[in-house]
């Protein structure tokens, strides 16, 4: 009767998924190459060296001129992660899971058992791009509005 018993559990446990054992991982903290006006996009990143999990890919979203980054133009970095093999562990699902490139809040996109991936935008880079038209028009505007002020500015009743 014992061995039955024994047996029985044993199937039992062959049942409960590995991934009962395995830590949720709920948060990542990934480092790269900021985005620069002027400088080409790098494809590097990293993640602390105790980390259960790894960067597989890196990937640029933006209008770049010649592969280099444009002012006032916004630039998405995906970085896509994986767990590494010599871990137990699995990703939360994505709604809870905190991510992070360089320190700035990032959103994790996509995500599954063993990846996922996380998006950072860089708006504006480096400020409103001075050749846009909407940058000129605000800048004439602006010029126009300081060349002719109000003369009754300081007395508003007529």
């Amino acid at each position: 009767m014992k061995k039955n018993l024994l047996f029985l559990s044993y199937l039992l446990l062959m049942l409960i998924p590995t991934t009962a054992f395995a830590a949720n991982v709920t948060k990542v903290v990934s480092t790269a190459v900021e985005p620069v006006v002027g400088e080409k996009r790098s494809f590097e990143a990293s993640v602390p060296q105790k980390a259960s999990t790894e960067i597989y890919e890196v990937h640029w979203a933006g209008e770049f001129e010649n592969g280099r980054f444009v002012q006032g133009n916004n630039y998405t970095m995906t970085v896509k992660l994986r767990i590494k093999e010599s871990s137990k562990n699995v990703f939360a699902t994505p709604s809870n899971i905190k991510a992070t490139i360089n320190g700035h809040k990032a959103k994790v996109v996509n995500g599954e058992y063993k990846t996922i991936s996380v998006k950072y935008t860089w708006k504006e880079l480096g400020g409103p791009n001075p050749n846009n038209p909407k940058t000129k028009l605000k800048k004439k505007l602006s010029e126009l509005a300081a060349a002719y002020t109000a003369t009754n500015a300081d007395n508003d009743k007529v």
